[in-house]
């Protein structure tokens, strides 16, 4: 389980769903600790907001800030 926590320090998680009325159905980011996806130490973020609105943004943001190098790629 450690070799899959030790790179990812962050979470983003972009929904339109809600909880109050049962259609997030997918889990919270608080649940991928417990799965052993997420180090329970990592930064999260929940944003109700419709992911066509928030990925043109959030992406050029990211890339500006952590700079993109070439070759790299996430592991999924």
């Amino acid at each position: 389980m450690e070799s899959v926590c030790r790179w990812v320090d962050y979470v983003v998680y972009i929904t339109m769903a809600v909880e109050w009325d049962g259609s997030l159905s997918g889990a919270r980011p608080k649940e991928a600790i417990t799965w052993g996806k997420v180090k329970p130490t990592a930064r999260q973020a929940f944003v109700l907001e419709d992911a066509t609105v928030v990925l043109p943004i959030l992406i050029p943001y990211v890339v500006k800030k952590i700079g993109f190098r070439k070759g790299v790629r996430a592991i999924v």
